[in-house]
């Protein structure tokens, strides 16, 4: 079954992506892959709350029956844990661990471990190799993200101390979105923001490691969220 549309100019993407570090990939899948992949986001994903706490200096994470149901302090977590004035790096949003569910054998046949599969399938480990220009990549990772409003991911570059991160991606998967619902992907230089992203539908985003960047935090009024699916492409 082809999955990625054949239309696709690969050879001037690869240039692009040489040229500038970046580059955005609109209609990369197949439209009823897309719409079948975001659907099992938004119906049958089993997330969970993923955050930088402040106080601890480290990533955490939190069940869902911990923050549906409100059996904590929200306002007070999100003040105490999430936000601090002098935080210099941060992130709050809904995270399924693609990778780990698929090699703990959780959640067997989710479309999302369908999707990992595709992206690890020689035929697409060698799209990406093309327009990337790196014959290095052996693998893709990848984790399924849900913006609700509120949420955000500061600036950071990606920097992988030897773990062989090559480029980064993301999968845009909102079914509509508008520059000012938020959620939108920023590449800074010089603390200047000199590009900016918007989380169009099937649209994929590759950019060069490392690379300064962040996401801005989604509209409080936005009642969908912001799907993705984001990881790294790898030399090891």
């Amino acid at each position: 079954m082809v999955l990625v549309n054949q239309s696709l100019r690969i050879n001037e993407l690869s240039a692009l992506l040489k040229a500038e570090g970046r580059i955005r990939v609109p209609q990369f899948l197949v439209t009823d892959f897309a719409i079948a992949l975001q659907q099992s986001m938004a119906n049958s994903t089993p997330w969970e709350l993923a955050y930088y706490d402040q106080l601890d200096d480290r990533p955490k994470k939190l069940l869902p029956e911990e923050y549906q149901q409100k059996k904590l302090d929200w306002n007070e977590f999100l003040t105490s844990r999430v936000y601090p004035k002098d935080a210099q790096y941060g992130f709050i949003y809904e995270s399924y661990m693609i990778v780990t569910a698929y090699l703990e054998g959780r959640d067997k046949g989710h479309p999302l471990h369908g999707f990992l599969e595709f992206l690890n399938h020689p035929s697409t480990l060698n799209l990406f190799r093309k327009m990337t220009g790196s014959d290095a990549i052996v693998k893709i990772d990848a984790q399924a993200t849900h913006y609700r409003g509120g949420h955000f991911l500061r600036q950071h570059n990606d920097s992988d101390s030897g773990k062989g991160r090559l480029f980064a991606y993301v999968l845009n998967l909102c079914p509509q979105w508008s520059a000012d619902f938020g959620g939108l992907l920023h590449f800074v230089k010089h603390n200047e923001v000199v590009d900016t992203y918007v989380p169009s539908f099937n649209t994929l985003n590759i950019f060069s490691v490392p690379q300064e960047h962040f996401v801005s935090p989604v509209a409080t009024f936005c009642t969908e969220g912001r799907y993705s699916i984001t990881g790294w492409m790898y030399s090891k």
